[in-house]
């Protein structure tokens, strides 16, 4: 037998120089024919390989002396396979002759030879396969089937063969996205191959994992011909299907200006008023995508069009078309009926928009019963929202205006109130002068006092009209110090502008009040004291302003000031010492502004407690201002505990926000040049802080929307042990399944310090760090959903 074997693996060395006389001899011998090399291939297996012309006839000499066709080498590849994968039409063929074929054998991935067959072109071996039984309904690891191989590599042939010669097709498969053979063609544009699919009986249907089926697939490839032929031959198309979004095929074909097919579906029956989970139909989409044909398709082919539906953000329709400057789409809209002055989450209807976009819009609009005094949820007019618009876009010219207020005057609006508009939206603007990150022009207020200034001449005579000259006077002056302006010259323009009868508590576009622009004056300008902002602030108060008015986003000065503080610009230092004095005041004067949020949830403790983490805070300073706003309801526990719990819109709590803090590079480089292993100067937390918050009932088992402890959030190993020592849990889970380790693991903090998990330990923790976390009772083996856990992470464990 020894001799044999020899004589076998001899045999696997022949076949591989083609020397057919020699692999006779051998045979003839009593080689072994199925003996295997270190790969576990035979010499039948090798051969098929093999590219040289003795192949067909080796391949036979061998089968002849009884090798087995259905030996698997270590991948699980067979002779066939191989011959397949090779482009051997005549090695496969006399392969596949053989009558103790197993056409059905699968290799380490799953797929079997008509897989192959499938994805490589082997059209010649694909029939013969199917009348040897090689089932066409197996599935690969990845789910997919023969058919949807051949579907994928664009084989038409291949695919038509098997839907056409295949008994017992299972053309509705899914693979592990979901997707058939069906949505396959739709979304790789084989239009053959969807009519076959089709008359076969595939359900058109089906949805894949993202909620698409094929038809909508169709339409995000832009294949109309596909698209035409699923919606006009299929009897059970379910016309208003929606994807994981929400959104239709109708959508979906106005999303992809695909008017045709949205004629199409529309006249199928297709329903035009669904909404996706954003709030949005079809013709909204269509508007959106400027795609003035789908548009006025979907309008004038809909028999029960919903007009004046709102999106999620309160617009309609008609407001869309307005702000995407479609004419003809607002004409069609006011024709079939669309309300002109219906509000949106802001209280603000079309025509501003329209003033803004597109005059001939607004006259629209306008002759068809817009009305033109309509003030928003802050009190500002169209007019209003027209001005502030062109103040931070550097103002309008002369010529902008005149049209613009032509279309007003033309229908009642008085040139006073013009320009009383004007004034007012510069005495809410001027601050921003002073700011030293400028956000409006000089000409942007120049201008739009010049062109008032030009209105009060035509009705009054300027050397007799004292408003004439106050407006001449304010752009002498700021023209001249430009935005060099002092507080004290602000005062002196502000004090004449309130001459010319501006309004003290106006608002502009953000429904910001000049209390919320003057409070950021201090907030990067050193030389300022609170003392400055709060004499003018109280200046104005005495002349009407309300101090603490929201604006738009329900923020009220002190947290707007606070929110741009802790999204400031890097490079601009902030001027700490102001900003925690404003906090005091704001907060002993108006106590409530403590349990308000801002527009992501945000407390006033949360964005102390972020500006704790910029670096540019002091720290001490910083921890008696936290102090003394939680004093301000030491004697109210229970609102106390609820203030320094309160979440926000991720349900983070202020203790979530002091353990994650935030990490400062150590310079501008290393933001252009990041690599993980970087040391990076890490802001350690306070403790003073900590101990504040728990003192006032702050919890440290409180989670968030993915379930994370504040322990979780933890970015250094001193946050770590200080909730550890006030009692935090250390194998909590999140709803991934991670503990706090494993996140931290995941967050590859470890990368910062090598051979630990947080950048922060020092080199007399780090040689007993993992010992430490044992104790601490941290589970080394705890497992997340997918199957990770610590002792998985080799990087981590240095």
């Amino acid at each position: 037998m020894a001799g044999v074997d020899s004589a076998g693996i001899s045999l696997t060395k022949v076949v591989l120089h083609g020397d057919l006389e020699q692999v006779h001899r051998l045979i003839e011998g009593g080689a072994s024919v199925n003996a295997v090399n270190k790969y576990d291939q035979t010499a039948l297996t090798i051969v098929a390989q093999n590219r040289t012309s003795f192949t067909p006839e080796m391949a036979i000499s061998l089968m002849s002396g009884e090798a087995d066709v259905n030996m698997k080498d270590k991948k699980g590849n067979t002779a066939l396979m191989y011959a397949i994968c090779r482009l051997k039409v005549d090695t496969a063929l006399a392969i596949i002759e053989q009558s103790n074929l197993d056409p059905n054998a699968v290799d380490y991935r799953g797929q079997t030879a008509l897989m192959k067959a499938a994805f490589s072109g082997m059209s010649k071996v694909v029939s013969p396969l199917l009348q040897c039984g090689a089932d066409v309904n197996i599935q690969d690891k990845k789910g997919k089937t023969a058919l949807m191989h051949a579907i994928a590599r664009i084989e038409k042939r291949i695919a038509l063969a098997i839907i056409k010669h295949s008994k017992d097709l299972d053309s509705n498969a899914v693979d592990n996205q979901g997707q058939t053979a069906l949505i396959r063609a739709a979304f790789g544009g084989m239009t053959t191959i969807v009519d076959a699919l089709i008359t076969r009986g595939a359900d058109v249907n089906i949805k894949d994992k993202k909620g698409n089926t094929a038809l909508m697939h169709a339409i995000a490839q832009k294949s109309e011909d596909i698209a035409l032929a699923i919606v006009k031959r299929s009897k059970d198309l379910k016309l208003n299907a929606v994807d994981n979004r929400g959104q239709t095929a109708l959508m979906k074909a106005a999303i992809n200006i695909m008017s045709t097919i949205a004629v199409e579906l529309t006249k199928s029956g297709a329903d035009v008023n669904m909404k996706d989970e954003e709030g949005k139909t079809a013709l909204m989409h269509a508007i959106a995508q400027r795609d003035e044909d789908t548009a006025l398709a979907i309008i004038e082919n809909s028999k029960d069009l919903h007009l004046n539906g709102v999106d999620n953000q309160g617009q309609t329709a008609l407001m869309k078309a307005v702000i995407h400057r479609k004419t003809k789409v607002v004409q069609a809209l006011i024709q079939f009926n669309a309300l002109v002055d219906t509000k949106n989450h802001l209280g603000r209807t079309a025509l501003f928009y329209a003033l803004v976009e597109s005059n001939l819009s607004a006259r629209y609009l306008v002759e068809n019963g817009a009305n033109l005094h309509m003030t928003d949820n802050c009190n500002v007019s169209a007019l209003s929202y027209f001005i502030h618009h062109c103040i931070n876009n550097g103002g309008a010219d002369e010529k902008l205006m005149e049209e613009k207020f032509a279309l007003l005057k033309d229908n009642g609006v008085e040139r006073e109130t013009i320009v009383n508009a004007l004034i007012n939206a510069i005495f809410c603007k001027l601050p921003l002068l002073k700011s030293p990150v400028n956000t409006i022009s000089i000409t942007s207020i120049t201008s739009c006092l010049a062109y008032a200034s030009k209105l009060s001449k035509k009705r009054f005579s300027f050397t007799k009209d004292n408003k004439c000259r106050l407006l001449q006077d304010l752009i002498v002056s700021i023209e001249r110090d430009g935005y060099l302006m002092s507080v004290s010259d602000l005062s002196i323009r502000l004090d004449k502008l309130l001459e010319l009868d501006a309004d003290p508590n106006t608002c502009d576009e953000q429904g910001n009040t000049i209390a919320h622009y003057i409070t950021l004056l201090g907030m990067y300008d050193n030389s300022f004291e609170d003392k400055i902002v709060f004499d003018v602030l109280l200046w104005l108060e005495k002349k009407g302003l309300k101090i603490n008015k929201k604006n738009c986003n329900k923020e009220r000065p002190l947290l707007l000031m606070l929110t741009k503080a802790v999204n400031h610009d890097e490079r601009i230092r902030l001027n700490d010492k102001f900003i925690l004095d404003v906090c005091n005041v704001f907060l002993g004067k108006y106590r409530a502004t403590l349990k308000e949020t801002s527009q992501t949830g945000d407390s006033v403790l949360h964005l102390l407690i972020k500006l704790s983490s910029l670096g540019d805070i002091n720290e001490e300073s910083l921890e008696r201002c936290i102090v003394e706003l939680l004093r301000l309801f030491s004697h109210q526990r229970c609102e106390l505990s609820r203030i320094v719990n309160m979440p926000n819109n991720e349900m983070n709590t202020p203790l979530h926000v002091w353990a994650a803090g935030r990490s400062k590079p150590k310079s501008r480089a290393w933001e252009h040049n990041q690599h993980a292993s970087e040391k990076m100067d890490w802001q350690g937390p306070s403790e003073n802080i900590l101990d504040q918050l728990l003192c006032c009932g702050a919890v440290h088992h409180a989670r968030n929307l993915k379930a994370e402890t504040p322990l979780h959030m933890c970015r250094t190993w001193t946050a770590v042990k200080l909730l550890f020592k006030a009692g935090a849990k250390t194998n909590d889970v999140d709803t991934l399944g991670r503990s706090p380790l494993l996140s931290a693991a995941k967050n590859c903090l470890f990368l910062n310090n090598p051979g630990c998990f947080y950048p922060d330990v020092s080199p007399d923790e780090a040689p007993t760090f993992w010992k430490t976390v044992m104790d601490m009772g941290f589970d080394l083996w705890t497992c997340e959903n997918i199957g990770d856990s610590i002792i998985k992470q080799p990087k981590s464990i240095g």
